[in-house]
């Protein structure tokens, strides 16, 4: 079952463990929070410095919470363009 919560700047879905939130920041910045009940030590995302210039940030999701994922952040954008 997945649960959703809107809020004013922002969505959230809630599924079995985990959690995606999508916020909008007042200059139009999008953030993604993903929240994961998990007991696997391994890290799900991967934040590197690449020639001390590029900041690559790996995210690791299942199908279920790309979906998710996608459904927040169209969700958020168009309730933005019909404001």
């Amino acid at each position: 079952m997945i649960r959703k919560t809107v809020y004013k700047n922002g969505i959230s879905y809630k599924l079995n463990n985990r959690r995606v939130t999508v916020i909008e920041e007042e200059n139009g910045a999008i953030q993604v929070h993903f929240y994961i009940v998990d007991e696997n030590p391994n890290p799900s995302a991967l934040c590197e410095r690449i020639r001390g210039k590029v900041s690559k940030t790996a995210i690791r999701l299942t199908r279920e919470g790309a979906k998710v994922l996608a459904a927040a952040l169209i969700e958020l954008l168009n309730a933005k363009e019909n404001q």
